[in-house]
């Protein structure tokens, strides 16, 4: 999951960013309740791993409240989720914070997205 949403993101560093799939412009309004189960099937893969990232073309700033809830959701989806962070949300702290309560489910009835 790709966070750091201005400029190429991790598609285009794996060579997946012709894929179709749903990106984060596409999920501005995903509050509440999130399928992590049926985003995940319709994410572009790299090799069997499913990707959520940025379109360069479509740059968006990320509601926090849309991450926490589609973090959710991934998580409780998928054995393994991997963050790549921009550098201002580590330094202030707000990732950290936001993803706290998000982790509390994790991992109750995880799949694999491998």
């Amino acid at each position: 999951m790709d966070l750091a949403t201005t400029g190429a993101g991790i598609d285009v560093l794996l060579g997946i960013d012709h894929r179709d799939g749903p990106r984060w412009a596409d999920l501005r309004d995903a509050r509440g309740e999130v399928d992590g189960r049926a985003l995940v099937e319709l994410l572009p893969t790299w090799s069997t791993v499913p990707v959520l990232s940025a379109h360069r073309a479509d740059p968006v700033a990320l509601d926090p409240g849309v991450v926490v809830d589609v973090c959710s959701a991934l998580a409780d989806a998928c054995d393994v989720l991997v963050l790549d962070l921009p550098r201002a949300a580590l330094a202030a702290g707000a990732v950290a914070s936001a993803l706290t309560g998000a982790g509390a489910g994790a991992g109750a009835g995880a799949g694999p997205c491998e």
